[in-house]
C-alpha cells in the first residue's frame, strides 16, 4: 500500500502531480485556496503512485493483452483537467486519472538533466 491511503481501481492511475506554488520564498500568498484548486486540476505533470488491475495492462493490435507504457514510479504527462483531486492520509494532494489521459512518459535522460 502506498503512503496515500488511495488505491486506485480498474483503469485508474494514481499520480503525485508536481506542486503548485503557493507562496513566493518570503511567505507572500501567491494565490487564494480557490484559485490554487483550479491551478491545481490544471497541472499537467506528476510521478505515477499506482496502477488500478486494469491500468497495468493495454491490448496490442490483436488484442493480446501487453503491459502498460508507463509503471510506479514514472514521471508522465496528463490531460489537463482530467481525474479527480484526492487528499491523501499523508497530506499530499493527488489525482487519480483514466489511465487513457496519460499522453505521455518522461525520459530518463530527460528527468535526471
Amino acid at each position: 500500500m502506498n503512503s496515500s491511503g488511495i488505491r486506485p481501481i480498474g483503469e485508474q492511475v494514481l499520480i503525485l502531480p508536481d506542486e503548485v506554488p503557493q507562496a513566493t520564498e518570503s511567505g507572500i500568498q501567491l494565490m487564494t485556496d480557490a484559485e490554487l484548486d483550479r491551478h491545481e486540476l490544471g497541472q499537467t505533470e506528476g510521478t505515477v503512485v499506482e496502477l488500478g488491475s486494469l491500468a497495468a495492462f493495454t491490448k496490442d493490435g490483436n488484442g493480446f493483452p501487453v503491459q502498460s507504457e508507463f509503471k510506479p514510479l514514472d514521471r508522465v504527462v496528463f490531460a489537463k483537467y482530467s481525474g479527480l483531486l484526492m487528499d491523501g492520509l499523508d497530506g499530499r494532494r493527488y489525482r487519480l486519472v483514466d489511465r487513457k489521459d496519460i499522453k505521455g512518459v518522461f525520459f530518463m535522460e530527460a528527468q535526471n538533466g
